[in-house]
């Protein structure tokens, strides 16, 4: 049994110090170096998952898809809600070495409406054994879809704007109206 006894008299003459440096090094020293010590670890294993993380994802191959959905189809919103719906079972829970040993990490995707002069297309990015469960997904709610494999189209991008021979255009939508 640990019994913890506490000297009432001694942090009474620490608080009545005027010095706010002389209380924190007494109570660095009292034993608040063992609060810094657990706070430090806990952060460098942040760090380390973190790492491990970025090489977990590294390691997997991703694609980018084309999505040529035909102008005249009959389908409502509801069935791009259908295809999110379909994509969440790639969602998966990871077991604690999972999670905090190899450090697995949630599929991503990332749905891009891209123009490239004048064109506008859909674009799809994800990793690569998931690429079948995007298709399946996309085909059952417009089954005369094309999706196609492409490469990037930010390799040919300048890397800092503005540059010679770009015309860019940036916006960001925001609802004015919170009750509706």
């Amino acid at each position: 049994m640990l019994v913890i006894t506490i000297n009432i008299d001694y942090f009474n003459k620490l608080l009545a110090a005027s010095n706010p440096a002389e209380v924190a090094t007494q109570l660095f020293w009292s034993g608040g170096w063992i609060l810094f010590l657990w706070v430090f670890l806990w952060g460098l294993f942040k760090i380390w998952v973190d790492g491990r993380q970025g090489q977990y994802a590294s390691g997997m191959q991703k694609v980018l898809l084309a999505l040529d959905i035909p102008k005249l189809n009959e389908q409502s919103p509801k069935a791009v809600e259908s295809i999110f719906a379909t994509l969440h079972g790639s969602f998966s829970s990871f077991d604690r070495i999972e999670k905090y040993w190899i450090c697995k990490i949630q599929a991503s995707y990332s749905f891009e409406i891209v123009s490239v002069d004048g064109y506008v297309q859909f674009y799809v990015r994800t990793w690569v054994k998931f690429r079948d469960l995007v298709e399946a997904a996309v085909y059952a709610q417009y089954p005369d879809a094309e999706i196609t494999e492409v490469e990037d189209y930010t390799t040919n991008a300048p890397k800092e704007f503005p540059a010679p021979g770009y015309d860019m255009v940036g916006s960001e939508l925001r609802l004015n109206n919170k009750g509706a």
